[in-house]
C-alpha cells in the first residue's frame, strides 16, 4: 500500500511532526496545543524559498515583476490544493467537516504544514525534491508570466472604461480558526461577490468571477463600451 512518505519521498524520523502536519486545528483531537498553523507559517516561507530559487534558475532573463507573477500563481491556494489533490492529502488530513470550499483552504495549507514538518524534520534537500516533483512541472505552464485575477481584471477595466474596481469585505463567517470570507467587487454598477478562507482569496475569487462575466456575458458586450473584445 501506498503511504503519504511514500508519495512525499520522504520518511520522517520524528513521526510527531508529521502527524502534527496532518491535524487540523479543527478537528476535536487537536487541542489548543495544536502545531498546525505553526507548521503551516513555516511552511510558506520554506515554498517561497525554494520557489524563488528555482525561478531564478528556470527564468535568468526575467525581471522583477515578472517573476513576482509567476510566484504569485505558483504558491497560490489554488496551485497548492493542485498539489493536495495529486498527493491525495484528503485521506490524511484530520480535520472538522465544513463546507467544500473550506475544506480546500484547508487542504492546500496542510501542504505548507508538510513542507514546513519536512524541513523541520529533514533539512532542506527532501524540500527540494518535494518542491522539484510537485512544483516544477506548473513552471512552465505559461510562456508569459500568469497574472492573478485582480491583476487581469483591473488591467481589463482601466482598457475598457478607464476605472478601477472597488472592492469591499462583505461578511466574514466560520471560527477563527478556519474563516470563510465574502468579498464583492463593483464596477460600472455591476456587482460581483466572491468567497475565500482569506479576505485576499475571495477578493480574487469575486475577481476571477467578473472575469467569466466580462467573458462569457452577452449583457457584458451591451454595456461595455463597443472596444470591449475577447
Amino acid at each position: 500500500m501506498i503511504t503519504l512518505e511514500d508519495k512525499i519521498g520522504y520518511i520522517f524520523s520524528n513521526r510527531e511532526l508529521l502527524s502534527e502536519a496532518l491535524l487540523h486545528p479543527s478537528h476535536p483531537t487537536a487541542g489548543s496545543r495544536s502545531q498546525f498553523q505553526r507548521l503551516e507559517y513555516f511552511g510558506d516561507s520554506v515554498l517561497g524559498f525554494f520557489i524563488r530559487k528555482e525561478l531564478l534558475r528556470s527564468f535568468p532573463y526575467e525581471n522583477e515583476g515578472a517573476l513576482t507573477h509567476r510566484e504569485s500563481f505558483l504558491v497560490s491556494t489554488e496551485t497548492c490544493l493542485k498539489v493536495a489533490e495529486r498527493l491525495g492529502l484528503d485521506e490524511y488530513l484530520l480535520c472538522a467537516c465544513p463546507s467544500d470550499m473550506t475544506r480546500s483552504k484547508m487542504l492546500a495549507d496542510a501542504v505548507e504544514a508538510l513542507l514546513g514538518a519536512m524541513n523541520l524534520d529533514g533539512g532542506e534537500e527532501p524540500c527540494r525534491r518535494f518542491v522539484e516533483t510537485y512544483w516544477k512541472p506548473l513552471f512552465n505552464s505559461y510562456k508569459e508570466p500568469p497574472k492573478d485575477s485582480k491583476s487581469q481584471l483591473q488591467e481589463r477595466l482601466q482598457l475598457l472604461i478607464h476605472k478601477t474596481p472597488v472592492y469591499a469585505k462583505v461578511e466574514m463567517k466560520g471560527e477563527a480558526h478556519q474563516p470563510c470570507f465574502t468579498c464583492s467587487v463593483e464596477f460600472e454598477g455591476n456587482l460581483f461577490y466572491g468567497c475565500g478562507g482569506s479576505i485576499q482569496s475571495a477578493q480574487q475569487d469575486a475577481a476571477k468571477n467578473a472575469l467569466e462575466w466580462l467573458r462569457e456575458s452577452d449583457e457584458a458586450l451591451a454595456v461595455l463600451p463597443d472596444v470591449y473584445r475577447y
